[in-house]
């Protein structure tokens, strides 16, 4: 799969599911180039640079009188002042693309004959299928690009008939319905916020799928590429974000990923699952979060029918988490990989020489032996609310067992992973007795739990405040920053917004102790600042941030770094110009 997707950097360009069938399987995903108004087809194993479609205006026009008007995930739209019109890309289909442009090129096609002198096409023939370009060389200025798998005639007759046929594509209609699901968003106060969450919902709607393979409804991927899979850490993201504007599709993504339940031998849920390769689902798993977010969807929905069935496969995949990871000290252990816990190299889990490039890393030996703070935290967590689903069923019986070994475990994770000294929650070796003296974001999370003794919350709130360890520029580190682990690769150090959100939440469960609600709304406001300022020079948001705020984002290390960031920086640029 990587091979498909080299030299693919940048923000996507597609067709949500939110709109109609989609199909993730065929690898058809478009990136924004540094190039002007130049898109890449990626996943089409041809290198990415040979791939392209350009759209531009009279080539004697001034693009100083170029201005973006319109940027999302799924439209473009450039308006020029001298011109009087408008340079157009929006998403009719999964598989079609129209616009207008005074001049339109598809790099490395050839021509297709015998469709009128109102109509030129081009084709190219790629390893997974064939992309037709149409134009209009009339009045109109109109085009049309067409992908299909398989069929040369099929995607002509796409192309032509968007663009030159009686029935073409009206692209101002298009586009109005493309933006019509965030002009429905309720309208901020603040403008430069109101912008950002368009932006955001629109990334949300572009990795947003139809039903497809063996998901028989909507489904969220983190990435339409590379990834291109359901994980369960992503998808209860998802949820959450969708579950403020259409509940209901969030109970869909919710049920999509706990189906594939059916899929595993022992019925965990997976953590990654493929529609069309379902044979392929793993038995292991994410860090759990989908009971919790799974009630606070039943909370909008109320559908009853949809928490019994899903209250079922949750309450199954517990159980096998409590019957594989826990241990006989009484709490929870990850089997040895980084992918269980969604920090994939976090230095809990793996072992960097130099920090400077830490591009190779080894695995800690005996991770297994580690008791953990946030997977015992989550599972715990998760049964507080199988406890309350069985409630809302009318189980009495099985929420007052649920609710006792949530109990139970928390007591646990107080008792046995705080260290006093340091006054914080850390991964603690089960065989020696030897707390792993690295301050993670995981020491925070034990605050979502009861019992907390006060004491502890604002002992925790001090170092959120501690510029030594988590008051950085850009809060929160995911390590903090006076370990001698701290750097900028991924979960070793930047800030990851999801796990801010989670911190927020732990935070706001601890509001009765003076200090907690005020650190969550400083913390949840800096997020949010962070995203802002970064959206408003880069044009796009990130999964995560230098906490030291110095590199631009995507911080990583090694010799590519540089290279990445100066054609992101490139690309974005061009999109930050205009409106979301």
């Amino acid at each position: 799969r990587n091979e498909l997707y080299q030299d693919c950097t940048g923000s996507m360009f597609a067709f949500s599911g939110a709109d109609g069938p989609t199909n993730e399987r065929s690898h058809f995903v478009a990136f924004w180039a540094p190039q002007r108004w130049t898109l890449r087809w990626c996943g089409m194993n041809v290198p990415a640079a040979n791939s392209t479609l350009t759209a531009a205006f009279h080539p004697d026009s001034n693009v100083a009188d170029e201005t973006v008007e319109v940027a999302t995930s799924d439209v473009l739209v450039v308006r020029h002042r001298t011109l009087h019109r408008d340079l157009v890309m929006v998403w009719a289909r999964w598989n079609l693309l129209v616009g207008r442009a005074d001049a339109i090129t598809l790099q490395g096609a050839s021509p297709v004959g015998g469709h009128g002198s109102t109509c030129g096409c081009v084709q190219r023939r790629t390893p997974i299928g064939w992309l037709v370009l149409c134009h209009d060389k009339g009045s109109t200025l109109q085009f049309a690009v067409a992908f299909d798998t398989g069929n040369l005639v099929a995607a002509i007759d796409a192309a032509q008939q968007a663009t030159c046929g009686t029935a073409a594509v009206d692209v101002g209609d298009t586009v109005a319905r493309r933006l019509a699901p965030l002009d429905a968003l309720p309208t901020l106060p603040n403008a430069t916020l109101d912008r950002l969450s368009k932006k955001v919902y629109s990334i949300a709607r572009l990795n947003t799928l139809s039903s497809e393979g063996a998901v028989r409804q909507h489904w969220a991927t983190p990435d339409k590429s590379p990834h291109q899979m359901e994980y369960p850490w992503d998808t209860a993201f998802h949820a959450w974000g969708q579950l403020e504007v259409r509940p209901k599709l969030a109970a869909e993504m919710l049920t999509s990923m706990l189906d594939a339940s059916n899929f595993t031998n022992d019925g965990v849920i997976p953590s990654t699952f493929v529609p069309w390769l379902p044979q392929n689902a793993p038995s292991d798993f994410q860090a759990p979060l989908l009971c919790w977010v799974s009630w606070e969807v039943f909370q909008e929905t109320q559908d009853r029918g949809w928490l019994g069935r899903s209250y079922l496969i949750l309450a199954r995949h517990i159980e096998w988490i409590l019957a594989n990871r826990g241990q006989r000290d009484g709490l929870l252990h990850y089997a040895g990989s980084g992918t269980e816990s969604a920090m994939d190299n976090s230095p809990v889990f793996r072992i960097c020489n130099d920090l400077r490039n830490c591009t190779r890393q080894t695995h800690r030996p005996n991770v297994s032996s580690l008791a953990a703070p946030d997977l015992s935290t989550w599972v715990a967590n998760e049964m507080k609310y199988l406890a309350m689903m069985a409630a809302a069923l009318g189980d009495s019986s099985a929420s007052a067992r649920w609710r006792v070994m949530s109990a139970q475990l928390s007591a646990r994770v107080h008792a046995q992973l705080w260290d006093e000294k340091d006054g914080y929650y850390y991964f603690l070796n089960s065989s020696s007795g030897e707390f792993l003296r690295m301050m993670s974001v995981a020491g925070f999370w034990p605050m979502l739990l009861d019992g907390v003794p006060p004491e502890r919350v604002t002992r925790l709130v001090a170092h959120l405040h501690d510029p030594k360890l988590f008051a950085t520029p850009a809060p929160l580190p995911t390590v903090a920053r006076s370990d001698a682990t701290f750097c900028r690769d991924m979960f070793r150090g930047p800030t990851w917004i999801n796990l801010n959100f989670l911190t927020v939440r732990a935070l706001e469960r601890q509001a009765h102790v003076p200090g907690a609600r005020e650190a969550a709304a400083q913390l949840r406001l800096r997020t949010i600042d962070l995203v802002a300022r970064h959206y408003a020079r880069f044009g796009s948001v990130f999964e995560f941030y230098d906490a030291l705020d110095t590199v631009p984002p995507p911080p990583r290390v090694g010799d590519a770094l540089e290279a990445m960031q100066v054609e992101v920086a490139q690309e974005a640029s061009l999109l930050a110009q205009g409106a979301a």
